[in-house]
């Protein structure tokens, strides 16, 4: 297995946009998005998205941009122009538990570093990705029972340091 993870500039989302769309329902089922549209954060020029390649074929995915593109995702929050947001990962679940999920994570944690982002935040109902960002530095920062519609999810943040 070798496993490539590349980055998405807005030019060439027209290209995997229908393979990645797959992906989304393939790996979330009936928690997928509900439109094709809410990937649109590929189109983002501010935005860092990634795709993980095993042998020319899509099996994972990041996409994340700063929170004040985000729409409302969080509107209550303080200072959305130095945060990062991790909007969505997924990994194919037979490809699970070698490495390319933190591959992916650690990258968009990288890169908000060098965009001087002063933090980190995501939201997430599945333990293992919960498990995963807590390894990784990522704080539990509350419990929103109303997110993701009727399940809730834990709003969590890594601090980067800087003022």
């Amino acid at each position: 297995m070798s496993i490539l993870i590349v980055r998405v500039m807005p030019e060439g989302w027209n290209t995997i946009k229908d393979k990645v769309w797959l992906l989304e329902k393939k790996i979330f089922g009936k928690d997928a998005f509900e439109d094709i549209e809410e990937l649109d954060t590929f189109k983002n020029s501010k935005a860092y998205n990634l795709v993980a390649y095993d042998a020319g074929k899509i099996i994972g995915y990041l996409m994340s941009q700063p929170l004040n593109e985000a729409g409302d995702n969080h509107s209550s929050i303080q200072g959305r122009n130095k945060i990062f947001y991790l909007e969505s990962v997924g990994v194919l679940k037979q490809y699970r538990g070698k490495g390319i999920g933190k591959k992916l994570i650690t990258a968009y944690c990288e890169f908000a570093k060098t965009k001087k982002y002063k933090k980190l935040l995501l939201d997430s109902k599945e333990d293992s990705m919960i498990q995963l960002c807590e390894y990784l530095g990522f704080k539990k920062l509350r419990y929103n029972k109303a997110h993701f519609g009727i399940q809730g999810a834990w709003i969590m943040e890594k601090d980067l340091g800087g003022k």
